[in-house]
């Protein structure tokens, strides 16, 4: 399953797109999702296009949620429920992307 679109085939190839280096021994590793947490995981795929960008260095700076909020709907997802849980894994995204 791709994680990210961009067309890979890997965890990380889709981690690299965001600019997150994963070790490579947990890499291409499968990787659990708690029930509870499946849609927003969903979610986040889907709107992995939604990055707002710093114009000048093109880094992300967090989602464009009425984007993410739109895509919610339009999957028929709760959006409070999966708004909190698509934050948290935005904030680790963003997060694993400054340690660079």
């Amino acid at each position: 399953m791709t994680l990210f679109s961009g067309g890979s085939r890997s965890p990380a190839a889709d981690a690299k797109v965001l600019g997150v280096d994963l070790p490579l021994m947990e890499a291409d590793r499968p990787f659990v999702v708690i029930p509870e947490n499946w849609d927003a995981v969903r979610l986040l795929v889907a709107v992995s296009g939604q990055w707002r960008r710093n114009v000048w260095t093109g880094a992300p700076l967090g989602l464009d949620y009425a984007a993410c909020e739109a895509a919610a709907r339009g999957m028929e997802m709760e959006w409070p429920e999966n708004f909190e849980r698509l934050r948290i894994m935005e904030a680790v995204i963003l997060a694993e992307r400054a340690k660079k």
